[in-house]
């Protein structure tokens, strides 16, 4: 894998990861709970509380 590559895959890891969060403060605006967050997006219990503050 060359490091454009490398470099590409990175930042499409991070712009999916930023939408999850963006998914996520959605649905706590909403009332949704923490643990269905968890598993129906896959973040961490950490990534949770940060949105939380």
């Amino acid at each position: 894998m060359s490091i454009a590559h490398k470099i590409e895959q990175q930042g499409l890891r991070k712009g999916w990861y930023e939408e999850d969060l963006k998914i996520a403060r959605r649905m706590l605006a909403r009332g949704a709970d923490c643990g269905y967050m968890k598993d129906v997006i896959g973040l961490s219990d950490q990534d949770l509380l940060n949105l939380e503050d």
